[in-house]
């Protein structure tokens, strides 16, 4: 396969579980070595602290060619199969940040009553959470092309993969305890908020978001809902990666950072950031209350103004919407040099309440979170209508704002 053929479309099983929601679909094996990658742990020095690896990144082993071969030699027997499944979480890229291009991302679909994972392209935009050996394997097997179960993720973020990771293995001997804990992001011991990476202060945020009132509560829920659905759930991993990119460009460097033996410093060895991240100050200053505080009077504001008045089928209650939301954030407090005035800012919103947001000029696609963030800045001033002039949308534009 490669990125000129047809999306592959996989007949896939929809799995319930406390942890969130997750697609077991049949993969070969030569099919899944081009679409995904492995994630593994690295350390960077050989000694341990109080029997403590130094983790500074991924949530894998590394591999082991010696067990590599061993698996080959099973997978070309007579008996093989693999009846666990490998576990994958898609649309992240190596960096560890989300992929948002609609034309690489993994998503569910539903067709004449069965469900489907979409597949649009070959790039490596999943990675291999547990299974990477059963995997490798096939590199030194004669037999290339084999079906394996897999269990798949969509839009899972980096913590919830090393805590998957670290469940699965940490009862077994071949992972040491500590490692398995710190690979999830907490030691034995409650580690100090202080040195938590962007990654995790996002997705505590998230957490306590989905207990706050309002119509977020009991909302947000791990994996994705199928595309078209309306069961009106939002994913983590949206509020996730909104409230990242207002405190990091670059969140699996920061991690990385944070995590090096050498960083004695914590956050302050971090970079100061640029104007696209306008919470990056507060964030390297250790205000993660600050940050907590205005993303729950962003919501609230949200609510009071805006979602209250909106029907089921509003764009303004999909991805869409709340993408668009975040990037009008990202403008006022980038205006503000990171300030928030709640009342300020439902003030602000009150100009766009008169917007139909059931217009199917907002179709729930890339294009229509565009549509809505341009919108959204040109209310509230922080754009021009004549900025869209030449824009093939202009008249629409035109007939939405007036």
């Amino acid at each position: 396969m490669n990125a000129e053929l047809q999306e592959v479309w996989l007949p896939a099983i929809k799995i319930e579980q406390p942890v969130g929601t997750f697609y077991a679909v049949s993969m070969s094996s030569d099919f899944l070595n081009k679409v995904s990658f492995s994630s593994r742990a690295e350390y960077k020095r050989k000694d341990m602290v109080d029997g403590v690896f130094s983790f500074l990144s991924g949530n894998q082993r590394e591999l082991d060619d010696k067990r590599s071969k061993e698996i080959a030699k099973y997978i070309d027997s007579t008996e093989a199969t693999f009846p666990n499944s490998l576990i994958l979480g898609a649309n992240v890229d190596k960096n560890g940040s989300f992929v948002t291009d609609k034309d690489k991302r993994w998503r569910i679909e539903e067709k004449d009553g069965s469900l489907f994972l979409v597949i649009p392209s070959d790039e490596k935009v999943a990675t291999l959470i547990d299974g990477q050996h059963r995997l490798s394997g096939f590199k030194y097997s004669d037999r290339k092309n084999m079906q394996l179960l897999c269990s798949v993720f969509i839009d899972l973020p980096a913590p919830y993969q090393a805590y998957i990771f670290a469940t699965i293995n940490i009862n077994q001997k071949k992972v040491n305890k500590s490692l398995a804990y710190e690979l999830y992001g907490f030691k034995l011991e409650d580690e100090e908020k202080e040195k938590w990476s962007p990654e995790k202060l996002a997705v505590y945020i998230t957490r306590k978001l989905n207990k706050h009132s309002g119509l977020l509560r009991d909302k947000i829920k791990l994996g994705a809902a199928v595309e078209g659905g309306d069961d009106g759930i939002i994913s983590l991993s949206t509020i996730v990666d909104g409230i990242l990119k207002l405190i990091t460009s670059n969140p699996k460097r920061d991690r990385d950072d944070l995590l090096n033996f050498k960083n004695k410093e914590g956050r302050a060895k971090l970079d100061k950031g640029t104007p696209s991240t306008p919470l990056r100050a507060k964030y390297i200053a250790y205000d993660d209350e600050y940050i907590e505080s205005i993303v729950f009077d962003f919501f609230d504001c949200v609510d009071e103004r805006l979602w209250k008045k909106q029907s089921k089928e509003s764009y303004l209650l999909k991805t869409i919407g709340f993408n668009a939301l975040f990037d009008l954030f990202k403008a006022y407090l980038f205006e503000n040099d990171g300030h928030f005035d709640r009342n300020e800012f439902c003030e602000l919103l009150s100009k766009l309440d008169d917007i139909d947001y059931g217009h199917i000029f907002f179709t729930a696609s890339g294009i229509g979170a565009s549509r809505m963030k341009n919108i959204f800045l040109i209310r509230c001033g922080y754009k021009k209508l004549e900025d869209l002039n030449d824009h093939k949308d202009y008249l629409e534009y035109v007939n939405i704002l007036n």
